[in-house]
């Protein structure tokens, strides 16, 4: 029997991003009967407003936080996508917000924090730099960049690729996923994977069935604004605090990294390159 699990909608509202495995039945469900369930209230015990859109922008005085859709061009067709990875370009329309509304271009004072499902860059697995390398022409200034898709927690110095050109700060928290894949799986080594990675958590939770696979710790990350100042707290399935990470933004919308801070020691919880400190430069 299978049981109908509710994700908790926020005092606020809650918001949806887009993936692949939204787009595999076309959007559908994502689209007819998700978005239409979320959104915004004035108040708590007001009807949330309908998610209108798959993207979308929370702003106050000193930070934008843009939710992005690369999940509808990341399915190509069958069996062809193996051979072809698709672009996971930002839609014609989304662009079109991000300049005529939201006039991400104009806006110089308030610091970046953008939300996608696909990853910019990563040194496991394939990079997507088409939604950067769109972005780059509405934005000059480095920005903190939260992603998912890889079923891991992964943190990452301030880098741009070649092609994508904008400089962002990742923070890979696909570990919020099911399963956690390929725990053993080490980062590349090769020189397209070298993108400033600084911490990774391999820990294993526990071996399943008869091959005793083994699986990782899920986790969630935890955003509090106050003011100019940006507290990101992570934290895995049994809400212990891994890393935490504190941020100020000044007058001209530039990321100034105050703090980071690993909470707990573990010999699989691993500062890959430098010291942790190098995520916040």
């Amino acid at each position: 029997m299978f049981e109908r699990v509710a994700w908790p909608i926020g005092t606020r509202g809650s918001f949806a991003l887009n993936s692949n495995h939204e787009m595999y039945a076309r959007g559908k469900g994502y689209f007819k009967y998700l978005l239409p369930r979320l959104g915004y209230r004035d108040r708590s015990d007001a009807p949330l407003s309908g998610q209108g859109a798959s993207f979308f922008c929370l702003k106050n005085d000193h930070w934008l936080v843009i939710g992005l859709d690369t999940g509808y061009n990341s399915v190509g067709w069958p069996l062809v996508e193996f051979l072809l990875k698709p672009s996971c370009k930002l839609p014609a329309p989304l662009l079109a917000w991000l300049q005529n509304d939201v006039r991400l271009h104009e806006d110089s004072t308030r610091g970046v924090v953008l939300l996608s499902h696909h990853q910019y860059y990563s040194q496991f697995e394939d990079s997507y730099e088409r939604a950067a390398q769109q972005l780059s022409v509405l934005l000059t200034r480095p920005v903190l960049w939260f992603w998912g898709h890889e079923h891991r927690l992964a943190i990452y110095g301030k880098h741009a690729t070649q092609k994508g050109r904008l400089e962002a700060y990742g923070r890979c928290i696909g570990h919020g996923g099911m399963p956690i894949e390929d725990i053993s799986k080490k980062p590349q080594t090769d020189a397209r994977h070298q993108v400033s990675l600084v911490f990774y958590d391999q820990r294993v939770k526990r071996h399943l069935g008869e091959n005793h696979v083994a699986v990782g710790f899920n986790g969630f990350t935890d955003l509090v604004f106050a003011g100019t100042t940006l507290t990101i707290t992570y934290r895995d399935i049994d809400a212990q605090v891994l890393i935490e990470e504190v941020w100020d933004v000044d007058a001209h919308g530039r990321l100034h990294g105050r703090s980071i801070q690993q909470h707990t020691t573990h010999a699989d919880l691993q500062v890959h390159h430098g010291n942790l400190h190098d995520a916040v430069r």
